[in-house]
């Protein structure tokens, strides 16, 4: 709206000379009145959206969504996006019903049906995974590589090595592969206002381009995301963090608290009480903050990794209420 409304200001000059009105209120009123106008051009009971997935857990999973778009306009395409980001949508018949998609990656999504860019209806998808998925993100054919859970689990860890790479003929150099490991289930009663998280992670590598051994952990809520950053000290000065709201960058704040030696096992502690945050390095505390969105429930954790990668001993409590991660 407010791209639009700069659109249309910059082209009309709307006068209040001798209007007895204060300059600006005809630009004012005239903003009001085309807000109305793209408000009311859509009713979203005049429309229905909904969808199943194929599978109750596992990746890759196929969604099937569910339309009637039929009352669109004419100069209106239909489209379906996928998730939060809508630059992603395709466009879909408006007289057919039915459109299929596939989900490469676990996480929280909310569809949207569209008409042009006025959104008609949304909802949520969870994609769910069965405990640890271990996943080679971002390959050249777009569609991302899956280690099996016997790969990927060996002796109360979950990770990857170069070796199991070498395996798959998975490049180290001069690319860096992303390897992720992501454990997204139906969690209840936990939210990102009150709670406690703990995860051991460890980077077995540091040639090349992976000299700073940069890792990430990610504690994703229904539509929000917290991500710590990792890596070796000398490295700390590209480095970003941010908490439901709540951000720092190392151009401005001093992080170095995230830098660790990450060949050896790093204890990374989050805990949140009453929206006030602390994060906790080996036992030191490393930054504080405070949540700044709405509060929200989490429903997963990630941890990424730039080249092979371990994790262990994540868990999650609130209360009196503990989820492990094994």
């Amino acid at each position: 709206l407010l791209d639009r409304f700069t659109a249309v200001n910059a082209s009309y000059e709307v006068s209040t000379e001798g209007s007895g009105l204060p300059e600006g209120v005809g630009v004012l009123a005239f903003a009001l009145f085309f807000y109305q106008k793209t408000k009311l051009k859509y009713n979203s009971v005049d429309f229905e959206f909904s969808s199943k997935t194929m599978v109750t857990k596992g990746l890759p999973n196929s969604v099937v969504f569910d339309y009637d778009a039929t009352k669109a306009q004419e100069e209106d395409t239909v489209f379906i996006s996928q998730n939060w980001d809508v630059r992603r949508k395709v466009a879909v018949d408006r007289n057919k019903q039915h459109h299929s998609s596939i989900y490469y990656y676990p996480g929280y999504y909310r569809a949207k049906l569209m008409a042009g860019d006025y959104v008609l209806k949304e909802h949520d998808i969870q994609i769910v995974t069965d405990d640890w998925v271990g996943i080679l993100a971002d390959t050249r054919e777009n569609v991302p590589f899956y280690f099996t859970k016997e790969e990927i689990y060996q002796e109360g860890e979950v990770g990857t090595s170069k070796e199991l790479l070498e395996k798959y003929n998975i490049e180290i150099v001069p690319e860096l592969p992303q390897i992720w490991f992501s454990n997204q289930k139906d969690l209840e009663g936990f939210k990102t206002d009150n709670f406690e998280f703990e995860i051991e992670v460890k980077s077995s590598f540091s040639e090349g381009k992976a000299a700073c051994q940069k890792v990430e952990v990610l504690i994703q809520a229904k539509d929000d995301i917290l991500i710590v950053p990792l890596s070796q000290p000398s490295c700390v000065g590209d480095m970003y963090l941010t908490a439901y709201g709540f951000g720092a960058n190392s151009s401005s704040a001093d992080l170095s608290g995230f830098g660790v030696d990450l060949n050896e096992w790093v204890k990374l502690k989050v805990v949140c009480k009453d929206r006030h945050l602390e994060f906790f390095v080996n036992g030191a505390l490393a930054y504080e903050g405070k949540t700044q969105n709405e509060i929200n429930e989490i429903v997963g954790i990630h941890a990424r990794f730039e080249g092979p990668g371990a994790i262990r001993n994540a868990f999650l409590s609130s209360g009196e209420q503990i989820c492990t991660f094994d």
